[in-house]
């Protein structure tokens, strides 16, 4: 026991050698006081500490040298999706958008296009084929034809800017459109005698107005994450 309260107390003496030596170092001690000059560059700053690092053998863990975190059979599976995804992603959204596009087309004749469930469908289809559609030329250019170019090019980030917002947009108004769509039929499984006077055209009209002019303002935030 005693021996090893004295090896502990030399490991924290040595640790505690290393911290103040830290603040003895002349060159970072300078850095730091110059902190706010500008003529100091980064690069002195990053040199200093590497050279501190190397001085007193500070190893740096990177994530992805943990080979429970950056391997396995999951990573392998992923690994192996994403070289389909494209393909996969394309079928999808190819075959989602004609079934979308014949839900409207069934929805909008004249006996059936007055009920106001088949109003909130109908958005609803027209707010997933925009989704979908928009996904196509994304899916082609990013699994396609992105990885043999050695550049990216500037259109490709203006276009990936509004396909973040784009597809942000209509997958809030898909989600408000079906948030809407489910309490139309909750309240008429579960107050039938209530269902008339409650799901009116009226109110129907408001949430699908309320579905496409709320995710504009709900998305405020995400317009400032990123720029070009």
């Amino acid at each position: 026991m005693l021996a090893d309260d004295d090896s502990h107390n030399r490991y924290d003496s040595g640790a505690l050698d290393d911290t103040f030596s830290l603040f003895d170092d002349k060159q970072l001690v300078s850095i730091l006081k110059h902190g706010n000059n500008q003529s100091i560059k980064i690069n002195e700053l990053l040199r200093t500490l590497e050279d501190w690092r190397n001085r007193y053998n500070i190893t740096v863990i990177k994530e992805c040298d943990r080979s429970d975190y950056c391997s396995g059979e999951f990573r392998d599976v992923i690994l192996g999706y994403n070289a389909i995804h494209g393909y996969v992603s394309l079928l999808i959204c190819l075959f989602g958008s004609l079934a979308n596009v014949f839900n409207v087309a069934v929805l909008t004749r004249r006996d059936l296009a007055a009920a106001p469930i088949n109003r909130l469908l109908k958005w609803l289809a027209v707010a997933d084929v925009f989704v979908m559609m928009e996904y196509v030329p994304f899916s082609i250019y990013r699994y396609m034809l992105l990885p043999r170019q050695e550049e990216r090019p500037y259109a490709w980030a203006v276009y990936m800017l509004f396909h973040m917002h784009f597809t942000q947009l209509f997958h809030t108004a898909s989600i408000l459109l079906t948030l809407s769509l489910a309490i139309w039929r909750y309240i008429a499984i579960k107050y039938p005698s209530y269902g008339p006077s409650l799901c009116t055209d009226r109110r129907c009209s408001l949430a699908i107005f309320l579905s496409f002019l709320l995710p504009p303002i709900l998305c405020i935030p995400s317009y400032f994450v990123s720029i070009i």
